[in-house]
């Protein structure tokens, strides 16, 4: 559903300082503003989207589109204007960057339906479990019906928990 913004979630490497993450969210910002059907951005650095926690190597973007009639003139959707998003996202390397929809239902989330865990018994190198787990969400992510698998884990965190969020397509 189109609930008329979105927001862009900025994950910048763990130890990242609140002043590195606060120039990324802003270079952010400012590439958010120039597209099409975008109407502003109200960035914070400093907060993690996905935990509700503070952090100092993470932020969050709303960014309001235009209004639905004026966008309607220039056949842009939600779906089209989130996915632009995403794209122009990426030319940022200093951090990871994924935009997404809010969730349809105020309240109830647009993301979760199952948790996956990783045991290595082989090893306690928590860069293998990393690895294991971006294979998992490689996976997943070819999978018909999801998208946007990520997980905060981290193998230089001292948190060695972690879960993922699975977003599924509209059919």
């Amino acid at each position: 559903m189109d609930q008329g913004y979105a927001i862009v979630v900025v994950q910048l490497p763990d130890g990242a300082s609140l002043a590195r993450t606060d120039a990324v969210v802003q270079k952010a910002t400012e590439m958010i503003r120039k597209v099409p059907g975008i109407s502003g951005a109200v960035s914070f650095a400093g907060f993690n989207g996905a935990t509700f926690t503070n952090a100092s190597n993470s932020g969050v973007i709303f960014t309001p589109f235009a209004s639905f009639e004026e966008r309607l003139k220039h056949g842009q959707s939600a779906n089209q204007i989130i996915g632009q998003l995403y794209g122009t996202m990426q030319a940022l390397q200093e951090a990871f960057i994924i935009a997404v929809p809010p969730p349809s239902i105020r309240g109830i989330g647009n993301s979760g339906g199952f948790k996956m865990q990783i045991v290595d018994r082989e090893s306690s190198d928590m860069r293998r479990a990393l690895g294991l787990a971006y294979q998992m969400m490689g996976a997943a992510n070819q999978t018909e019906g999801l998208t946007g698998v990520f997980t905060t884990f981290s193998a230089s965190s001292r948190n060695i928990s972690w879960r993922s969020t699975v977003t599924r397509r509209a059919p």
